[in-house]
């Protein structure tokens, strides 16, 4: 098996090396790259390889970078030390989806995996891509919001969080319970707090995909969404974004 790793700091290139060499004598190495500009100059001119290990974010930008500019058609198995990528690593061709510090159990688990999909006619990258996000909403349930008041400080997990809006440049959470309380943290802040669980309907409201009750047509192809908890303004949802929403609602 030919592989590729992309890695930007050398200890974790040589620890994966190592690694990977334990698991079988029939590996070779066949480059390691440290930066994007080397990647896409490496993978232009080859193509004899047959899987990449790869961080995200390297020195001059991220692997994602890479293969935007790069034609990968080779499974790619994604090391790093942060979790918020792994939808968009399953985007470019993810198999597996390695956080650092990883182990030698690890890395043998994954070349097992590799030889059982070199082994299947499809990979079922459905499945894959249906098991990275279940993986990833479990883990943001247990997020929580915390919320200033008075002399306490008082934690709301996002699941039980209706929708967020902003009033007057200060940002309110609302409870399934019809709670309101304030927010310091910006909507884009919370947006990436919470995932694909919530999404940011417009510039005034980011809300829970439990929460939505029903849409109506609106003017101009937009789309009224009522919610199951009363809101303070009408919430519109833009035609340009209306694929992106039910597409994420129906998800």
């Amino acid at each position: 098996m030919r592989i590729v790793i992309i890695e930007d700091e050398m200890i974790s290139a040589e620890d994966l090396v190592c690694c990977i060499e334990k698991t079988s004598s029939d590996v070779l190495i066949k480059a390691i790259l440290q930066s994007v500009s080397e990647a896409v100059a490496w993978f232009q001119c080859n193509s004899g390889y047959d899987i990449i290990f790869s961080d995200i974010q390297l020195n001059d930008g991220t692997s994602f970078d890479i293969f935007k500019m790069v034609k990968i058609k080779k499974p790619v198995v994604f090391c790093t030390a942060y979790d918020q990528f792994a939808l968009e690593a399953f985007r470019h061709n993810g198999i597996h989806y390695i956080l650092k510090p990883f182990t030698q159990e690890i890395i043998t688990d994954v070349m097992h995996r590799i030889n059982l999909f070199k082994a299947a006619s499809t990979i079922d990258y459905f499945g894959i891509e249906t098991a990275i996000r279940n993986a990833a909403e479990i883990q943001q349930r247990d997020v929580a919001v915390l919320v200033n008041y008075k002399s306490k400080i008082i934690p709301f997990k996002i699941q039980d969080i209706s929708f967020f809006y902003i009033e007057h440049n200060i940002v309110f959470l609302i409870t399934f319970l019809n709670e309101k309380f304030q927010v310091g943290s910006t909507l884009d802040e919370l947006e990436q707090l919470t995932g694909r669980l919530f999404y940011h309907a417009n510039r005034q409201y980011l809300v829970n995909r439990e929460a939505v009750l029903e849409m109506e047509q609106h003017f101009n192809r937009k789309l009224l969404l009522k919610l199951k908890t009363p809101v303070p303004h009408e919430i519109i949802i833009n035609k340009i974004k209306v694929r992106d929403f039910l597409n994420w609602l129906r998800t």
